[in-house]
C-alpha cells in the first residue's frame, strides 16, 4: 500500500512538473511532503477508512436487528390478529345458536300461553258445568232418571281431567323448554 502511495506521489509530482513547464497555473497548489508525513498520513487515512467501515458494520447491524424485531413484532401480530378472527367467528355462531334458541323459545311460549288460555277456557267451562250440575242436582227438581245425573256429573269430570291433563302437558313443555335453554 505504501508503494503504491509513493508511485502515486511521484506520478503527480510529475505530472504537475509537466503542466507547470507548459502553462502556469495558479489553480494548482504545490504540496511539499516528506516521506514521514506521507506515511502518517497514509495510516491516518486507512485509520479513517477502517473506523468509517466498522462504523458502516454497526449500522447495518443494528439495521437487521431492527428488521428482525420488526418482523417477530409483525408476525406476533398477525398471530393475534387471526385469534382474534377466529375468536369473532366462534362468537358469531354462538350469536346465532342463541338467536335461533330464542326464536324457538318465544314459538313455544306462544304456544303454551294458546294452550294455557284454551284450559283456562276449558276450566271455565267446566267450572260453570260443574257449577250448574251442582245446582241442578241439589237445588233442582229430581228427575225420575237419576242415572242421567250420573252421566252429566261423569262428562264434567272427565271433561275436567282432560283440562288437568292438559295444563300437566303445558307445564311438561315449559319445564323441557327452560331445561333445553339451560344446557
Amino acid at each position: 500500500m505504501v508503494s503504491e502511495m509513493a508511485w502515486l506521489h511521484t506520478h503527480m509530482q510529475k505530472h504537475t512538473a509537466e503542466c507547470a513547464s507548459n502553462e502556469v497555473s495558479e489553480n494548482i497548489v504545490r504540496l511539499h511532503n516528506s516521506a514521514s508525513s506521507t506515511a502518517d498520513n497514509t495510516q491516518r487515512a486507512l485509520s479513517l477508512v477502517a473506523e468509517a467501515a466498522h462504523v458502516i458494520r454497526e449500522i447495518e447491524e443494528r439495521a437487521a436487528a431492527v428488521e428482525a424485531h420488526s418482523q417477530a413484532l409483525l408476525s406476533d401480530n398477525m398471530a393475534q390478529l387471526q385469534a382474534a378472527k377466529e375468536r369473532i367467528k366462534f362468537l358469531e355462531n354462538d350469536r346465532k345458536t342463541a338467536e335461533i334458541c330464542i326464536r324457538a323459545f318465544e314459538a313455544k311460549v306462544e304456544e303454551i300461553q294458546t294452550i294455557m288460555a284454551q284450559a283456562d277456557s276449558r276450566m271455565r267451562a267446566a267450572e260453570e258445568r260443574l257449577s250448574y250440575a251442582g245446582r241442578k242436582v241439589c237445588g233442582g227438581p229430581r228427575k225420575p232418571r237419576e242415572h242421567s245425573h250420573r252421566s252429566k256429573r261423569r262428562s264434567v269430570l272427565s271433561s275436567s281431567q282432560n283440562d288437568g291433563s292438559l295444563l300437566l302437558k303445558a307445564r311438561g313443555r315449559l319445564r323441557a323448554i327452560c331445561e333445553c335453554l339451560r344446557g
